[in-house]
């Protein structure tokens, strides 16, 4: 099936590209969501004007995204999850959680697979995460990853037991290496 790109759909066509798509392709994605229309005589007439439409929506989204680079570069996004007695994760720290952090500091939204991890994150400390987007424009972020233990305890890198402070991110924090703290537990209170 012949069509007219209205948007640019990564990975099949750019914005008043006409392409021969298939059939189910078409009639189940593009056009019902409008990112296609037909290549009918009366549309081929429009390309010039969806042309230059898409070419302007392409340089306002890569200002964005430039100016969005700028600013995440600049950022330290912190991460914490529960940690076990082993001093690692239960589970991983993965794109899909820096993926919501991101989305939730910037409001705008960023997909799992736009964040590029060497492997996941299993302990606390110090990583770079990779930052990919569709116009070719990449960004490398900086990750603290925190751990919280079964006491509530913050543990950072190396397995130190930080302060509340430390936590927050100040910089006057106290640091406690792991095995000076308290060996005795306190009984945990029972409620019903």
């Amino acid at each position: 099936m012949r069509i007219i790109f209205l948007a640019d759909v990564p990975g099949s066509g750019l914005a008043g590209e006409v392409k021969d798509v298939s059939n189910g392709y078409a009639r189940n994605y593009l056009l019902p969501k409008k990112l296609a229309t037909l290549a009918t005589h009366d549309q081929l007439q429009r390309l010039e004007a969806i042309g230059k439409a898409g070419e302007e929506r392409r340089l306002k989204e890569e200002r964005e995204v430039s100016a969005l680079v700028g600013h995440l570069s600049e950022t330290i996004l912190n991460l914490s999850a529960r940690i076990g007695p082993t001093g690692r994760f239960y589970g991983a720290i993965t794109s899909t959680q820096v993926a919501e952090e991101l989305n939730r500091l910037t409001e705008r939204d960023f997909d799992r697979r736009a964040v590029y991890l060497e492997k996941p994150i299993q302990e606390p400390g110090e990583y770079t995460a990779e930052l990919r987007f569709p116009q070719g424009v990449a960004a490398t972020i900086k990750l603290v990853v925190v751990g919280k233990d079964a006491q509530g305890r913050t543990i950072g890198q190396g397995g130190e037991v930080m302060s509340r402070s430390a936590a927050a991110g100040e910089t006057a924090a106290e640091v406690v290496p792991a095995s000076t703290t308290e060996s005795e537990s306190t009984p945990a209170s029972e409620e019903v």
